[in-house]
C-alpha cells in the first residue's frame, strides 16, 4: 500500500485528512512537526499565547503551533495544505500529569467542514519495560 493510499484510508476511516504519521506521532503524544524552512514567533500579551508559525518557501505557511504561555503546553495545532487552506485542526485539552510529564486526556481533531474527531485518553503508561527478546534476530532455516 502506498503512503498516498494509506493516507485515503485513514482519512475515510477518521473522516479527518490526517496523515497516518502525523496520527502515529499524534496517538504517541508527540507534536507532528511538517517540513518547512523558517519559523516565525508571535506572542498575544492579551491571551497569554505564542503562536510559531512554520513556512516552507513559496508554499506559505505549512503549520502553526498555539502555545500557552503560562501553563507552558500546546493547545493547538493546524496543519495547512500546499494552496494555503487549513487542512485539520488538533486540539490539546484536559491536560493531565503523568508521572514527570503532562499530557492532553483528550484530543480534538477537526475540519473547516465540520469533520471532528474526539480522542478521550484514560490512561498513559511511561517507561514501559521492554522484552530484549523482541529484537532478537533468527537465522533463517
Amino acid at each position: 500500500m502506498s503512503f498516498k493510499s494509506a493516507k485515503e484510508s485513514l482519512a475515510k476511516v477518521l473522516r479527518v485528512p490526517v496523515d497516518p504519521v502525523d496520527f502515529n506521532l499524534i496517538l504517541s503524544g508527540r507534536i507532528p512537526l511538517h517540513p518547512h524552512d523558517y519559523a516565525r514567533l508571535q506572542q498575544d500579551p492579551d491571551r497569554q499565547e505564542i503562536v510559531l508559525t512554520l513556512e516552507k518557501g513559496w508554499d506559505g505557511v505549512v503549520e502553526k503551533l498555539y502555545l500557552d504561555k503560562a501553563a507552558r503546553v500546546v493547545r493547538q495545532v493546524e496543519m495547512f495544505d500546499a494552496s494555503g487552506s487549513l487542512s485539520y485542526r488538533i486540539e490539546y485539552q484536559r491536560y493531565q500529569a503523568f508521572g514527570r510529564i503532562r499530557m492532553p486526556g483528550r484530543l480534538m481533531i477537526s475540519t473547516e467542514q465540520g469533520d471532528r474527531l474526539r480522542l478521550d485518553i484514560g490512561r498513559y503508561e511511561t517507561d514501559v519495560p521492554v522484552d530484549e527478546g523482541l529484537f532478537v534476530l533468527s537465522p533463517p532455516p
